[in-house]
């Protein structure tokens, strides 16, 4: 039970620092347009 809250939540993170990485990407493709 423990270990599945735990893969759970592991997941949830690599969304977030997908997500993260994304808004990095996008801001720094917007500053080279600039």
């Amino acid at each position: 039970m423990l270990i599945g809250a735990l893969t759970v939540s592991y997941r949830l993170e690599g969304v977030e620092t997908l997500k993260a990485k994304r808004q990095v990407v996008r801001g720094l493709l917007d500053s080279a347009r600039n």
